[in-house]
């Protein structure tokens, strides 16, 4: 029984990073543009927060400098894309490279290491990990992991029940109309952009200040790549991208849990594949089922850059 609570528990660690930062790129998809670079981000995120952690001796302080900073990293992504015409998803492949190759270099240059990084200052977890019992579900795991849902209710009524939410929409597949109507549309992508950016920073700070306690090299392993699919499987829709997210998550977990277990004598590397080979299986079923999804927000966006 004490393994299926901690399996559950290894759930919600992987579903939590996943999930935040595919809320966010949820935005960015439904104004119109694909944000590939959300491992980038992430990855950024992670580093800032620890940075941060340990310069102001607090992870709140931490994840609010990993906020502004991707947030930043955001707006010069919409500068390229948007203002110069940039292919997003060559952008966004650049911006994952900034985000590997300039986490490395200053973690060098700031902590003279290229081992891992420890937080001081972590994210508190009201559960203390000693606890036994359905309460090791939720032993150990950060307040990140409890304002999830919260963040998924909050993007849900922003995305579906808002005007801003509408000029997203609208920006997103029929961009010369709101253009008509009087939405900015290049501001409305501006702000989708930043809210990707923001909440791709916390889900990069769970992994950094939340559950690890640490920062390592590429520590992300392609999270911001599965959380980019989870918004293409969940056909951009809030509840959706929780549904896709969950599975990666569990994918994950089984992961793990192999890994410790030994299922069925697999090798090591067949067991750490899992959560990819989902994603791969994800995205090829998407392009199966429904062919021209996010096409008509991409190609409009295409058409309104000419």
């Amino acid at each position: 029984m004490n393994e299926i609570y901690t399996f559950i528990n290894s759930v919600l660690l992987g579903t939590t990073p996943i999930m935040w930062a595919a809320l966010g790129c949820l935005f960015a998809h439904r104004a119109g543009i694909y944000q590939l670079g959300l491992e980038g981000l992430m990855l950024i995120g992670a580093f800032a927060s620890i940075g941060g952690a340990l310069a102001f001796g607090s992870a709140w302080a931490g994840i609010a400098l990993a906020i502004a900073v991707c947030v930043l990293m955001s707006a010069l992504f919409w500068l390229v894309v948007v203002i110069l015409k940039a292919n997003a998803i060559i952008a966004g492949l650049g911006l994952v490279g900034v985000g590997v190759g300039g986490t490395s270099f200053l973690q060098n240059v700031i902590f003279h290491t290229s081992g891992a990084v420890v937080a001081k200052a972590t994210v508190p977890s009201p559960v203390p990990g000693t606890a036994t019992g359905p309460a090791a579900i939720l032993a150990s795991l950060s307040l990140l992991v409890y304002l999830m849902p919260i963040a998924a209710i909050v993007v849900w009524l922003i995305a579906r029940r808002s005007t801003f939410g509408l000029r997203v929409a609208a920006t997103g597949q029929y961009p010369f109309a709101a253009n008509a109507a009087g939405v900015k549309v290049q501001v409305v992508q501006l702000l989708a952009l930043c809210i990707a950016g923001a909440m791709a920073a916390i889900g990069g700070s769970e992994l950094s200040v939340g559950s690890l306690h640490a920062f390592s090299y590429d520590m992300t392993a392609g999270v911001g790549y599965v959380a980019f699919t989870a918004v293409l499987f969940g056909k951009e829709a809030p509840w959706g991208v929780v549904v896709a997210s969950l599975v990666f998550g569990v994918a994950t977990a089984l992961g793990i849990f192999g890994e410790i277990h030994a299922v069925f004598g697999l090798p090591l590397e067949f067991l750490q594949m899992t959560p990819y080979v989902v994603t791969i299986l994800a995205l090829w079923f998407a392009g199966w089922r429904w062919p021209h999804a996010g096409n008509a927000s991409a190609g409009a966006f295409a058409e309104l850059q000419e």
